[in-house]
């Protein structure tokens, strides 16, 4: 990426955050993924010259002043300090203190009891139902465990998110159905422009699963098949809401994540905010390829930037097309031993060969 000064694919931002060290250097593990990688940014590529990376941080920030990129493109040393504990999930847990829409069938309950605690002994002995805990910044399933009673290996986990993090999310554990996202845009001027729907899947423990890729009725219809109920009309609630909350004090993409669950007596529900994500997602990614799927200079910008022996070039002239052929289409680099992205039957996925 040497070539494209302005784009940084750091994944490990959420950790970058966690630490708030600069330089940060991540597991070797995770600089593998960054670098396999790092052609997915070209995805998100807008084609200014301003830096444009997965996620804002500190670390970033060097990134790009050690690249010679302009410090006056970039947000302030306050402001990433602001931006920093936005992207806690304490955040996320106050964002939920009061219900998004009319409780009156109680179906919108869910996550109001989501709670953000700096000490173990904020947490009952005894559990009534399975418990979530997370640590305040934590990506990919990392810093997150179910448990369904307080145990001595239970609190010392705990006790270490408090040490390293300050403190720990906790909420009860759901029967989900189906994982989702509302995709926005803070603006310059204190606007939350709605970018559009995600629809993915992740595992038990949290992991990244795989992200539809599909146009936005179809994942709309999705949500609202599992659901029942009034997508619209959460979408306008979280938009006032990020306005009230991040209007004039944040700018760039938020994804907030939630979830449609199965209630114990019956019928389903929407866990309205189970993260907010400040940064590029892999929802948005999903989003930008199907916005560009039918675009031939996109594709052709995705060619040129990809030697892949085994793509056949000269038989698609758009994304769209391959998509249809329910080919694997490569993103990044084929290798035979690292971290991949690829369209596969429909689906924006990350392997590990």
């Amino acid at each position: 990426m040497t070539d494209y000064p302005h784009l940084l694919c750091n994944l490990s931002n959420d950790m970058a955050l966690a630490t708030d060290a600069v330089p940060y250097f991540p597991p070797q593990h995770i600089r593998q993924m960054e670098d396999d990688l790092a052609m997915l940014a070209h995805v998100w590529d807008d084609g200014s010259e301003r830096p444009q990376p997965w996620g804002w941080s500190r670390a970033a920030k060097a990134v790009f002043r050690r690249r010679g990129i302009d410090v006056r493109l970039m947000p302030s040393d306050d402001e990433l300090a602001c931006w920093r504990q936005y992207s806690s999930r304490a955040f996320a847990a106050a964002y939920v203190q009061q219900p998004l829409l009319p409780t009156d069938d109680g179906v919108m309950d869910v996550g109001l009891r989501m709670r953000f605690c700096r000490s173990v002994d904020e947490v009952p002995t005894t559990f009534a139902c399975p418990m979530i805990f997370k640590s305040p910044w934590s990506s990919s399933g990392r810093g997150i465990f179910v448990a369904d009673t307080m145990t001595a290996d239970v609190q010392r986990r705990l006790q270490g998110f408090v040490h390293r993090q300050g403190g720990f999310l906790m909420d009860e554990y759901y029967d989900k159905r189906l994982d989702f996202a509302l995709e926005y845009r803070m603006t310059q001027s204190g606007d939350a422009e709605f970018v559009g729907y995600s629809v993915f899947m992740a595992e038990t423990n949290g992991n990244y699963g795989y992200n539809v890729v599909d146009d936005q009725r179809c994942l709309r219809a999705m949500i609202e098949a599992e659901w029942g109920g009034d997508i619209a009309a959460l979408c306008n609630a979280h938009r006032q809401r990020l306005q009230q909350m991040l209007g004039g004090r944040y700018r760039g993409f938020v994804g907030i994540d939630m979830m449609v669950v199965e209630l114990p007596s019956g019928g389903r529900a929407v866990h309205p905010c189970v993260e907010i994500n400040l940064r590029m997602n892999m929802g948005i990614l999903a989003l930008l390829l199907e916005q560009q799927a039918d675009d031939r200079r996109f594709y052709q910008r995705l060619r040129d930037r990809l030697v892949l022996e085994d793509f056949p070039f000269d038989d698609f002239d758009c994304l769209r097309s391959c998509m249809r052929s329910s080919m694997r289409v490569p993103l990044t680099p084929s290798r035979d031993v690292g971290f991949q992205a690829s369209l596969t039957s429909g689906k924006l996925m990350i392997t590990c060969s």
